[in-house]
């Protein structure tokens, strides 16, 4: 059994973190806070804002979620990709579900609920687990794409497939932007795609 230690930002930035992820996201926290994170073993549970009390949890345990669909009218790729791509350019924060700042799972959960009123589960653990899965061949606009830094023991980041030549649009310390997930530095960590509706 593993007990929690206590960490500064500072140490844990320089930790040995297996997950990259993680240490990126050290830079992102505002520097007027005053924060910690909390370990267990190598992943954080929650990062604590001591100025306000605010608990952010992190993506650090798989979770059986069901994702739930409101009634909608027929789920349109057009307004999937518009409020996508006026995303660009915003900031990442981690934790942050916008609408001004996002993390990863924050922007896919955001994107989905407002362009398509359809509810995502919070982290990229649940909803990697939501949804089926599909080959890489089946991939579709609108489809989520999924990467883990660790061999696939956890899910790590989540970005929305938005055409059929591997681009997405993904939340990350860059903040929002678009990109190839078969880039060099994508590429390795794939840990697989899911479909969550059907598309017009």
């Amino acid at each position: 059994m593993h007990y929690p230690f206590y960490y500064s930002l500072q140490h844990f930035w320089r930790s040995s973190s297996p997950n990259p992820a993680f240490r990126r996201t050290a830079l992102n926290l505002s520097k007027e806070f005053k924060q910690q994170v909390i370990i267990q073993g190598h992943y954080p549970l929650l990062v604590l804002n001591k100025k306000k009390g605010q608990q952010i949890k992190a993506d650090s345990k798989p979770e059986k979620t069901a994702a739930t669909s409101d009634k909608t009218s027929t789920a349109k790729y057009s307004d999937l990709i518009s409020l996508l791509k006026k995303q660009l350019g915003k900031s990442y924060v981690y934790g942050a579900v916008g609408p001004d700042t996002f993390d990863c799972s924050g922007l896919t959960q955001y994107i989905f609920k407002n362009a398509l009123n359809k509810t995502l589960p919070r982290t990229a653990q649940t909803q990697y687990n939501a949804f089926d899965h599909v080959s890489h061949s089946n991939v579709k606009p609108g489809d989520l794409v999924f990467f883990s830094y660790n061999g696939g023991a956890t899910i790590d980041h989540v970005g929305i497939v938005v055409s059929g030549d591997n681009q997405m649009i993904d939340a990350q310390d860059r903040g929002v932007i678009k990109e190839s997930y078969m880039a060099s530095y994508w590429k390795p960590y794939i840990a697989g795609y899911a479909h969550v509706t059907d598309l017009d």
